[in-house]
Formats: C-alpha cells, sequence, structure tokens
C-alpha cells in the first residue's frame, strides 16, 4: 500500500499543492507568456509618450519567516531621443515581517537610455536608485544606485523605433 502523498515528491504532489498565488501566475504565463508578440522591453526603450505594464503577483516562503505574498509592478516609459523613465515598486504582506498588512517592500526608480538599435539587435544603458527595507525595522530603509547593460536580440519581427 502506498504512503501518503507529500509536497514536493511527484509533479502530480506538485499541482496538488500549489496555492492560489501559483496558480494565478502559472495561468497568466500560459495564456499571456506564450502568446506570440514584439519586443517591447529588456534593452529596448519604449518609443516616446508610450508605455509598459507589467504586474507580478508572487507567493513567497521563507525559511525566518511564515508564507507570505509580494505584489509588483514593473513600469517604462518613452520619452524624448531614446530616454526612457523605468519604476518598479512592490507591497508585500508578512514577507519581511511577521504582519499581514502590506507594506511597501523594494523600490526602483531609473532613467534608461538607448544606445544602439538595429533591425534585431538593441544595446541600452539604465541608471538608477533603488530602496530596501531593513531587516528588523520596515521603516529603516537602506538605499543605493544600480547601473546596468542590456544587450537584447529579437527572434522574430524587425523592432525599429
Amino acid at each position: 500500500m502506498a504512503g501518503p502523498v507529500t509536497q514536493g515528491g511527484t509533479p502530480i504532489s506538485w499541482v496538488q499543492y500549489i496555492s492560489r498565488y501559483g496558480l494565478t501566475a502559472w495561468l497568466c504565463w500560459g495564456l499571456v507568456g506564450l502568446s506570440p508578440a514584439a519586443v517591447s522591453a529588456g534593452a529596448w526603450v519604449p518609443p516616446p509618450k508610450r508605455g509598459v505594464l507589467i504586474a507580478n503577483l508572487v507567493e513567497v516562503r521563507t525559511d525566518q519567516s511564515q508564507s507570505g505574498a509580494s505584489f509588483e509592478l514593473y513600469g517604462e516609459y518613452g520619452l524624448r531621443r531614446g530616454w526612457a523613465l523605468v519604476a518598479a515598486p512592490s507591497l508585500s504582506e508578512a514577507v519581511q515581517s511577521s504582519s499581514k498588512e502590506w507594506v511597501l517592500d523594494e523600490v526602483l526608480v531609473a532613467a534608461r537610455r538607448k544606445v544602439y538599435l538595429g533591425e534585431s539587435f538593441s544595446i541600452s544603458t539604465q541608471i538608477g536608485g533603488f530602496s530596501i527595507p531593513g531587516a528588523r525595522d520596515q521603516n529603516d530603509r537602506a538605499y543605493g544606485v544600480e547601473t546596468r547593460l542590456a544587450l537584447g536580440k529579437s527572434f522574430g519581427e524587425s523592432n525599429r523605433v
């Protein structure tokens, strides 16, 4: 006689223990993530007065605290002359503390500059500031600067902007 099914034992048991956040993420990824579309993020800078907004809801489990959730937004907005404004705030519930309230988590604000744009290849640079909550006190935040160099290759349509 077989024993009880344990979490993480087989692919079937993974499905049995999937959470509501995980199920939502898998359905969105399956329905939207697999649909073909022209590249509009990453190394590509949005055209002026156009933007991209991506929302993400994630279930988080750590060894130090109970399970919680994180709601993340990522947005880009095209400005003139190959510049874009990037903002990525997130809210979390019971991730950094035992509180069940939603609190401000990581925040990124940056500027991205198009360096090169070819038929199917793009290069851009980004500089921005970020803020993360302290380990013990939500009001005690750490700040820093982040720089990026992004390279992108499109395998579909050309992406001239």
